[in-house]
Order: structure tokens, then C-alpha cells, then sequence
């Protein structure tokens, strides 16, 4: 048995599907996965019947991403808690499915400079992982749906609205907020939960509910965060730079926090 196999068995040993059969279909699709690494899912099977086992396993109306990841989570709570200070690092991660035209599902994740709209879609992750760099696991992963958000928006009259006067709950926006909540009711003992966000979570809201929750925030500088410039996709900083960088920030992190 696999390293990768071995951990599959023990991480999501609690994990429930309500079959048995799709529990066993995970565990072999995700160790399938692991070996194939950044491969295409037609790559990363041994043959015809486990990749159409795979699509099926998606295509179940029973399996769900909290379903999935709720065991994860729970270890990476665990491991957590073998530490005085933890961060969590929150982003979101665009995929663009803008050469996938037969796709169906997708949302609309930005515009090309025809202002045309680029389908794909947005996945908002919280990676939490030691003042030392070392990762721990997942605490939150969800899909932001923009579609679904204007609908509502447009349903409920509220089209017009200048993004000024929209209420957060009105918001991409709010997607910060709900991961500190769900990060604040997971049971992290005496460990220090650190949220690290980029300037896109510099929200008064976010602020206030971090205040009354207790919880602490750290917002990663435009040059740890990232390089951008108008028009231009995002570009990579000099890998010394962002070592340089990372440095100083766990410096800081560990002063406040010791």
C-alpha cells in the first residue's frame, strides 16, 4: 500500500456518504488523484472503467464538498491544536474555462478587455499551516457563485443599487466574513488562530465581526500578497523577494503572537 494510500485511509476514515460504495469510490478516485498529481482526470486514471467511475462519483447527487471535506477538517482541527500559533491563510483561487465553451455550470469569474464575459469559476479556500510554513490541512473550502448572487439581487429589486449602498450579505465580499465564522466555531483548544488575507478582505465589516468574535487578523502587505498592473495578468515576484518577505511577516506574526 502507498504512502498516499495510507493517509487517504486514515484522514477520511470518518468520512460518510450514506454508501459505502461511494465512500470506496472516493478513497480510490482521490488516491488516483494524488499520483497523478496536476494531470487531467482522462491522465490520472489506469484505465477506461475507473475514469467513468470517476465521472459517475461526481455526477452523484449524494456527494457534496462538505461532505468531502468535513473529515479533512476535523484532522486538520487535530492538528492544529499541537501548536501555540496557527495561520489561516484565506484567498481565492479563478479558474478560467474561457477555452471550454461546451461546459456547462460556470460562472462568470471576470471580462476580457471587449468587456466580454470569461466563464469558469471561483473557489475561495483557508489553508491553515504553522508560523514555520508547514501546512496543515484545509479548515474551510467553498464555491463563490456570482450568477447566484446577482439573481438574487435582481429578484429581490436590488439591481440598480450602487455597490456603495449594497448591504454586505449583498456581496462577494461576504464570503470573508463567513469563513471567519465557521473558522471561530471550529474547537482549536488554546491555539492562536491568525487569519491572513490579502487587501480584498479590508472590510469594516470583517473588522467589526473579528472584533466581537475575538478573532485575529493579519492583512499581507501588495508586495507579499502579489504583483499586478492594469489590463495584465497577475505576475509572480522574484522567489527571493517573497522569501524575504515571508520572513519578515513571520517575524512580526510571531512577536505579536508569542
Amino acid at each position: 500500500m502507498s504512502s498516499a494510500q495510507q493517509w487517504i485511509d486514515v484522514e477520511f476514515e470518518s468520512l460518510r456518504l450514506g454508501d459505502k460504495r461511494l465512500e470506496r469510490r472516493f478513497r480510490s478516485v482521490l488516491a488516483d488523484l494524488a499520483r497523478h498529481c496536476g494531470k487531467t482526470l482522462g491522465s490520472s486514471f489506469d484505465s477506461l472503467a475507473k475514469l467513468k467511475g470517476g465521472y459517475r462519483f461526481f455526477a452523484n447527487a449524494r456527494v457534496s464538498l462538505r461532505a468531502m471535506l468535513d473529515p479533512h477538517v476535523s484532522h486538520t482541527v487535530d492538528r492544529a491544536r499541537a501548536h501555540k500559533t496557527v495561520l489561516a491563510l484565506q484567498d481565492t483561487t479563478f479558474f478560467d474555462y474561457a477555452h471550454r465553451p461546451k461546459t456547462d455550470g460556470l460562472d462568470i469569474v471576470n471580462r476580457s478587455r471587449t468587456n466580454d464575459p470569461i466563464e469558469g469559476l471561483m473557489l475561495h479556500n483557508t489553508l491553515a499551516i504553522t508560523t514555520d510554513g508547514l501546512p496543515l490541512g484545509l479548515l474551510d473550502q467553498r464555491f463563490i457563485s456570482r450568477k447566484k448572487l446577482h439573481q438574487s439581487q435582481k429578484e429581490q429589486g436590488k439591481s440598480d443599487r450602487s455597490r456603495v449602498s449594497k448591504s454586505i450579505k449583498d456581496k462577494e465580499s461576504q464570503r470573508w466574513i463567513d469563513v471567519l465564522r465557521q473558522c471561530h466555531a471550529l474547537d482549536l483548544g488554546s491555539t492562536q488562530l491568525v487569519h491572513v488575507c490579502d487587501r480584498e478582505a479590508d472590510i469594516y465589516e470583517l473588522f467589526r465581526d473579528a472584533s466581537l468574535l475575538d478573532e485575529k487578523f493579519w492583512f499581507a502587505p501588495p508586495i507579499i500578497a502579489r504583483s499586478t498592473s492594469p489590463f495584465s495578468m497577475r505576475r509572480p515576484l522574484p522567489g527571493s523577494l517573497i522569501n524575504s518577505a515571508s520572513v519578515v511577516l513571520r517575524g512580526v506574526l510571531v512577536s505579536l503572537f508569542r
